[in-house]
C-alpha cells in the first residue's frame, strides 16, 4: 500500500485565508479580556520537539542557534486522535525574512494520509499581533493569553471545535513521543527510508524521490511514497502511538532551502500496526 505524504506546513493554500486587518491594540485587549473566563478552562495542548531524537543527544538548537544549516524548527502540538485513524494537530512556523507566524490547523487522516481539514492564519494579517513580545510569546505556555497561537484558537474557536467534532477528535494532550524503531505490543517495527538522488542536483535540491517502508517480523509494507520534492535531506524523527487504535505515527522531515538557511518541514505517516504486512 502506497501513500504520498503531505506537509504538515509550508506549500499548503491558504484556506479560509483571512483578508487583512488592522486590529487596534484595544480591541486584541478587550478580546482578551473578554475571553478571560473561558481562557482559565483552556490550555495549549504541549509541543513536543519532534527533531530530538535526530540529532546527537545534548544538542542545543532553534531559531536563534541553527543545527548545521538548519535554522527553521515549527513547533507541534496534537490536540486528539479519534477511534477511526484521525489526528487533530497545530503547527507554528515563523516566516523569516518577511517576518511573522503562520499557524496551522489540521485535521489528518492516517489511513489514506492526507489532510480532511485545514485552517490557516497569518500574523501579518493582524497588525498589532505582530509586535516581538507577542509573536514570541506563543513558544511558551505560561503566556498563552498574549500569545498568537492563543489568540488564533480564541478568534476561530467556533469553528476549530465544530472541525475536530465532526471527525470525531477526543482531546488528548498527554502524548509521548518516542524514538525509532516502533515498540509495541512486544513487537518491534523497523523503519527504512530508499532514496533516489537526483542525477543533477541543485543547490536547493539533492533528492528527486523517496519511499518508506515499515518491517516487523520478516514482514514488510510501503508506507509512504513521494515521488517529486525539493528536499536536501531526509530525516526519520520519531513516533507516537494512537491513545484509541493500534496505530503509529511515524514522523519525518524534510530539510528545505529557506531565507537563511534551511528548514524543516514535517510530515505525519499513518502506519496500522496489524495487517497489511507482506
Amino acid at each position: 500500500m502506497c501513500r504520498v505524504l503531505f506537509p504538515v506546513t509550508g506549500k499548503f493554500r491558504l484556506f479560509g485565508e483571512e483578508m487583512k486587518t488592522k486590529l487596534p491594540l484595544i480591541a486584541l485587549l478587550i478580546s482578551v479580556c473578554l475571553s478571560a473566563t473561558s481562557a482559565q478552562d483552556f490550555r495549549l495542548p504541549p509541543s513536543s520537539d519532534l527533531f530530538q531524537y535526530s540529532v546527537p543527544e545534548g544538542s542545543v538548537y532553534g531559531y536563534s542557534q541553527p543545527y548545521k544549516r538548519i535554522y527553521g524548527f515549527p513547533e507541534v502540538r496534537i490536540w486528539g486522535w479519534s477511534e477511526s485513524g484521525t489526528v487533530a494537530y497545530s503547527v507554528e512556523r515563523f516566516i523569516e525574512g518577511r517576518g511573522g507566524i503562520v499557524v496551522s490547523y489540521i485535521v489528518f487522516d492516517l489511513i489514506e494520509d492526507k489532510p480532511l481539514w485545514i485552517l490557516q492564519m497569518d500574523s501579518i494579517y493582524y497588525e498589532d499581533v505582530n509586535e516581538p513580545s507577542f509573536l514570541f510569546a506563543s513558544f511558551t505556555d505560561e503566556k498563552q493569553d498574549t500569545s498568537f497561537l492563543y489568540f488564533t484558537y480564541d478568534l476561530r474557536k467556533q469553528e476549530i471545535e465544530e472541525a475536530f467534532n465532526k471527525h470525531g477528535i477526543i482531546r488528548h494532550y498527554i502524548n509521548d513521543y518516542y524514538k525509532l524503531p516502533i515498540q509495541f505490543n512486544d513487537r518491534i517495527y523497523y523503519c527504512t527510508a530508499s532514496i533516489v538522488y537526483e542525477e543533477e542536483p541543485q543547490f536547493y535540491d539533492f533528492i528527486r524521490s523517496y519511499t518508506i517502508t515499515v518491517e516487523t517480523g520478516g514482514k514488510m509494507k510501503t508506507v509512504a511514497e513521494v515521488e517529486e520534492t525539493d528536499a536536501l535531506s531526509l530525516y526519520l524523527c520519531g513516533y507516537f502511538i494512537s491513545p484509541f487504535e493500534n496505530r503509529a505515527v511515524i514522523i519525518t522531515a524534510e530539510e528545505r532551502f529557506g531565507w537563511e538557511g534551511s528548514e524543516l518541514f514535517y510530515f505525519f505517516v499513518g502506519c496500522d500496526l496489524e495487517r497489511r504486512f507482506e
